[in-house]
């Protein structure tokens, strides 16, 4: 009833009641059919709408959901599936718009804040998605939920998503120290006189994204690198990496990418050697904790004669990988990934030509501000032709075992040490060694 005094006519109880019961049944004739029939229209949309999400015609769900909604405004179910729909097709400004709705339909929901998260995750808003992560993982979602969003943190807190800027600039510097100095793991033939040495490292990795969207983005990178020996001059190492990428997202899960990059290294003062590689990639998020990476990598190498290097250009040609990688998150802040990958060198020279296959697999762990990684792998490789003063063919197998301990202090400091260990076991006993590199660095991204 209305604020303020009414006066109605005096009416005798029996007629008031008689007279409440006459508009009842006139109200209930009047509307009772119309609204029956939304309801039922409702339930075709709604009914519609699923059988197209699951579908995967995500463009029509989200015109079916969008009259369900229509239908039934403060329904926070049809607010869900349409934002749920929007994000599938790629509609993510309008999905976070949708999912917003929603939340304020049902605050502290869940589901809704997850898909929340997602939307960010997709737009860039890194530090939106995970502050709705976190709340899901403190809040009282179910479990499957909860396990979802401790991926998505993985994968933020690991720095595999993008922070930067379109203009970044990493810097690394540190020490090594190299039990047995080796320019390229199947040639250690070069001797070096003293094989053990320190060294001091220095790389910058500047790269511009110059294109960026729902579904396409584009940068280029510089990046240098510069070794200098205590003691083996001969072997200090520049290099110059020039890389261009482009990635398509043509749907919520799949991404696809192709690289570009241009590698001139020099070795002393000499020019050793400059690679044209190329590599497309297709990465498929079967979940947030299962992620796999299928590549192809083709490389045209060419190499230089130097007074440290006579024959170098011998090993001039092509070199080709075929990988896959499965990426697993396990629980909140831990990973496990295996890769399997075959590979084969086509050097102008047959002694330098092999086929070889590669299985990998690494583990990390992070605690607050520190992380762990360990790997290892192992790399078969079969020669095509006898090596020189040999009469049989080159057949190698080298063991890889690495650890890095990362601490990161600030947000945008890290500092690092590493340990990797490296056996070769050949066919041919001068192709036999072992290796031992370990290292301090202190990376600083601005």
């Amino acid at each position: 009833m209305a604020q303020g005094t009414i006066t109605t006519p005096r009416i005798s109880l029996k007629v008031g009641i008689s007279a409440f019961i006459f508009l009842f049944v006139f109200v209930g004739i009047s509307f009772a059919a119309p609204k029956k029939d939304r309801l039922k229209e409702y339930e075709i949309a709604v009914t519609k709408g699923n059988y197209k999400f699951d579908s995967g015609d995500y463009q029509d769900a989200v015109k079916y959901f969008k009259t369900a909604l229509g239908l039934k405004p403060s329904d926070k179910y049809a607010a869900l599936l349409l934002g749920l729909s929007q994000s599938r097709a790629g509609q993510y400004r309008q999905a976070k718009t949708t999912l917003l709705y929603a939340l304020r339909l049902a605050p502290g929901d869940g589901r809704i804040m997850y898909e929340l998260g997602v939307v960010s995750f997709q737009l860039g808003e890194i530090k939106k998605a995970k502050n709705y992560f976190e709340k899901i993982k403190a809040g009282e979602a179910d479990e499957i939920i909860k396990t979802a969003a401790g991926g998505y943190l993985y994968i933020i807190s690991s720095d595999q998503v993008s922070w930067k800027k379109p203009f970044s600039i990493f810097f690394l510097t540190g020490l090594q120290y190299d039990s047995n100095v080796i320019l390229e793991p199947t040639d250690p033939l070069v001797k070096a006189g003293r094989k053990q040495d320190g060294r001091g490292v220095f790389a910058l990795d500047s790269k511009w994204v110059f294109l960026k969207s729902q579904k396409v983005a584009a940068e280029a990178g510089y990046m240098f690198y510069q070794s200098a020996h205590s003691n083996l001059d001969d072997f200090n190492v520049q290099q110059h990496n020039i890389m261009l990428s482009g990635k398509y997202n043509p749907i919520t899960n799949l991404q696809t990418e192709l690289k570009y990059k241009l590698k001139y290294s020099l070795i002393g003062n000499d020019l050793y050697s400059s690679t044209n590689r190329v590599e497309p990639i297709v990465r498929i998020m079967h979940s947030p904790l299962i992620a796999s990476e299928l590549y192809y990598v083709h490389e045209f190498k060419k190499y230089f004669n130097s007074e440290t290097f006579s024959f170098n250009s011998q090993k001039t040609g092509d070199a080709c990988q075929a990988g896959i990688t499965e990426n697993i998150s396990i629980w909140d802040s831990n990973s496990l990934s295996f890769g399997y990958v075959y590979d084969w060198d086509r050097a102008d020279a047959g002694f330098w030509r092999y086929k070889g296959q590669k299985g990998t697999v690494a583990f990390s762990s992070f605690l607050g501000r520190w992380k762990m990684f360990f790997g290892a792998s192992y790399h078969d490789r079969k020669y095509e032709s006898e090596f020189p003063g040999f009469s049989k063919k080159r057949h190698d197998g080298m063991q890889e075992y690495s650890l890095t301990v990362t601490w990161k202090p600030l947000d945008r400091v890290k500092v690092n040490i590493s340990e990797i260990y490296v056996i070769n076991s050949s066919n041919l006993r001068i192709f036999d060694y072992n290796r031992n590199i370990a290292g301090l660095f202190l990376e600083v991204r601005l």
